[in-house]
């Protein structure tokens, strides 16, 4: 058995557990073997226990979060032992970059910060001045400038990362072409004559599809054999009878 002399230990602050959210699967989760192979010693911390479904309008997502600070709180026990710390997106849902901050000033640790969409802008209409301040996304540009690197799943938010920080990297998000994006691996009917279109994505991005609905029931209209798959955590609001909906699962 081999030693290693460098070993590393890192501490993942994330928000859901290990094979829960797609976002992380594509992002870092597929590499943790890569990186034990290698000697690291791997911590991964959630936020939540699970995705949290219509937030909103949760009675009891209150209790959930403030549950996740004090988990944050007892992770810091961990971080203070760690050589990086891996930080995907946001410590915490919620709020200024509290964590970020006793990480990087505090603690000292070297945090390494990746993201895959444009988190720093708002996709609601009219905001409120409360939800901006509970949001509190400039703390996307603040978690840059304490980053010792940072990672970026495309070129636009590479750009806007290379504001704050010079040690920006491009990390396309990328998928296993082996064991699951694998055409191979699935059985496909070659006597049927629908075409399908494919739509993945989560409760919260519904809405986009949902703006998208006037335009497919028109294609559908002219092309009665075409059909929308949707593979997401809730089935979408769509009045179309060729709307197939699959619940996603990492199989």
């Amino acid at each position: 058995m081999s030693s290693h002399k460098n070993h590393k230990t890192i501490s993942f602050l994330v928000p859901y557990p290990i094979g829960i959210s797609p976002g992380q699967r594509f992002r870092f989760e597929q590499y943790l073997e890569v990186l034990t192979d290698k000697g690291y010693s791997i911590s991964i911390l959630p936020f939540f226990k699970k995705p949290q479904l219509n937030q909103t309008k949760n009675p009891f997502v209150i209790l959930k979060i403030l549950s996740g600070f004090v988990n944050r709180f007892r992770h810091l026990f961990t971080v203070a032992k760690s050589d990086f710390v891996f930080i995907f997106r946001e410590s915490c849902p919620i709020g200024p970059p509290i964590f970020e901050w006793i990480c990087c000033k505090l603690l000292r640790k070297k945090i390494i910060y990746d993201f895959d969409d444009a988190i720093w802008a708002s996709d609601v209409t009219n905001e409120s001045r409360f939800q901006r301040f509970l949001r509190w996304r400039s703390k996307v540009s603040t978690i840059c400038k304490w980053s010792y690197k940072v990672s970026c799943g495309n070129e636009y938010l590479r750009q806007f990362a290379l504001n704050f920080n010079t040690s920006v990297l491009l990390n396309p998000t990328t998928i296993d072409t082996k064991s699951v994006h694998n055409p191979a691996l699935h059985v496909s009917d070659k006597n049927q004559h629908h075409f399908i279109i494919g739509w993945t994505g989560s409760y919260s991005t519904l809405k986009y599809l949902n703006r998208l609905e006037s335009v497919l029931k028109k294609i559908q209209d002219k092309y009665p054999h075409v059909f929308l798959l949707v593979i997401a955590d809730k089935q979408p609001a769509l009045n179309s009878p060729n709307i197939l909906f699959e619940p996603w699962s990492v199989n």
